[in-house]
């Protein structure tokens, strides 16, 4: 939800994150995901999928 999302960003600036990485995605996702399921599911490959600019396949 919304309060989690601002949760990450706040996070993401006390953690100085310059450049959201697919290992910045995967250490936080306990911020964004509240169920232990729901992190395990959030891997360092579909962390470079989901940052993975859109024209990169062409």
């Amino acid at each position: 939800g919304i309060a989690e999302s601002v949760e990450w960003a706040r996070a993401l600036v006390a953690l100085d994150a310059l450049v959201l990485d697919p290992e910045v995605v995967v250490d936080t996702a306990g911020i964004l995901f509240k169920q232990r399921d729901d992190v395990a599911a959030v891997t360092q490959t579909l962390a470079a999928e989901l940052l993975q600019p859109e024209d990169a396949g062409a």
